[in-house]
């Protein structure tokens, strides 16, 4: 099965260049050279995808905090609500206490604990919010998708397409076998001896 190891190199080549490895792709915009780690996705296990990782968890409530500061009245009012309600607790309690105050947004986001509602977004969807998450808060701009479309129906492989070439994702599907080809699709097939065709 020369097939299944050149595949599994191909992908491990992948794979070790979106860590920052060197490997055997060159990624380039504009016929100018670029690291590869620092613009590509690489997703083996589309059923694993990090909606809820810590560190969109963080960009998250980064994103939350500039948000919020454009309902700075209300953010203040609130925080001043909840400081003082604290405050009353705090007085109430047989024993001396003190707490935190909150000041400013970042901490009440953080208490906030923003997330990605995963339960309600299909499989296509997560597939789309993982794109826009890693485009907007890591700048990645191809996402390498290994075996993708032996999860989705044809059905909803093309509406991923069209939301994929709507939003302007430019995305390369690395299959183990050849299946149909949809419209959408620019195919290009490596054979056993690889061969490009």
């Amino acid at each position: 099965m020369l097939h299944a190891v050149e595949l599994r190199k191909a992908v491990l080549s992948l794979k070790r260049q979106t860590d920052g490895e060197m490997g055997d792709f060159v990624l380039s915009e504009e016929h100018e050279p670029k690291e590869f780690s620092k613009l590509a996705a690489l997703v083996t296990d589309p059923f694993s995808l990090e909606l809820s990782s810590k560190k969109i968890s963080t960009k998250l409530t980064q994103e939350a905090s500039r948000t919020a500061r454009e309902l700075d009245d209300d953010l203040r009012r609130i925080m001043s609500d909840i400081n003082s309600l604290a405050a009353k607790i705090s007085a109430l309690m047989e024993f001396e206490t003190v707490f935190t105050e909150l000041e400013g947004a970042d901490a009440l986001m953080k208490m906030l604990d923003f997330c990605i509602d995963e339960a309600e977004l299909s499989f296509p969807e997560a597939i789309l919010e993982y794109m826009k998450l890693q485009r907007v808060f890591f700048n990645k701009k191809l996402f390498v998708f290994y075996n993708l479309k032996a999860c989705l129906s044809e059905t909803e492989l093309s509406l991923l397409y069209r939301s994929a070439c709507y939003e302007k994702y430019a995305v390369l599907l690395v299959e183990d076998r050849q299946r149909s080809a949809l419209p959408e699709e620019k195919t290009v097939v490596v054979d056993n001896d690889l061969c490009v065709f």
